[in-house]
């Protein structure tokens, strides 16, 4: 991807270096939007596709920086788990 957008415009390497970071707040706002639509089929969908994958980036985001979460919730499976068990399935 980045290679074809490379081809038609450059792209800085500090601009790079925030994919990560966009990627995760994109995909926080897409949680929020189905947050406010709870019990509509496509905010069913983002809850069961998106939130798993916005975990996971969470976890490898925190992981780069390990005063944004705790160390014993570093994985999906536990961040999931803690999900559930504060707002339910």
């Amino acid at each position: 991807m980045f290679q074809g957008y490379g081809s038609v415009r450059e792209l800085p390497p500090e601009h790079l270096e925030l994919w990560d970071t966009l990627r995760l707040a994109r995909g926080a706002s897409y949680l929020g939007w189905a947050a406010a639509r709870e019990g509509q089929d496509d905010a069913l969908f983002i809850f069961e596709n998106v939130l798993p994958l916005v975990l996971r980036l969470a976890a490898d985001y925190a992981k780069d920086s390990p005063t944004l979460i705790s160390e014993t919730v570093s994985t999906t499976d536990a961040l999931l788990a803690r999900r559930f068990a504060t707002v339910g399935r």
